[in-house]
């Protein structure tokens, strides 16, 4: 865990190296965009450091959309072999 907390801090100082100079040059409005963006980043670098699962984008995916994929294909089903 150590090693992965050195690798995100080492991570963040490279990120936050390069992008000073165009945050002090950015707009209110940019700040808050830059700022809104970093949310994710804090949230999954706080899951890598912890080792803790997250659900991915293929699992929501599933959740939305696979029950109405199933009642589609049961009808389609039943239309074509009758």
């Amino acid at each position: 865990m150590l090693a992965k907390l050195a690798i995100l801090a080492l991570v963040c100082a490279a990120m936050l190296k390069f992008d000073s100079a165009c945050w002090k040059q950015a707009d209110r409005r940019a700040r808050i965009v830059y700022g809104i963006l970093m949310v994710p980043v804090a949230y999954l670098g706080f899951l890598y450091v912890a080792n803790l699962y997250s659900p991915n984008l293929d699992e929501l995916i599933d959740l939305v959309f696979l029950e109405p994929a199933k009642r589609l294909v049961g009808i389609i089903q039943i239309s074509s072999s009758s």
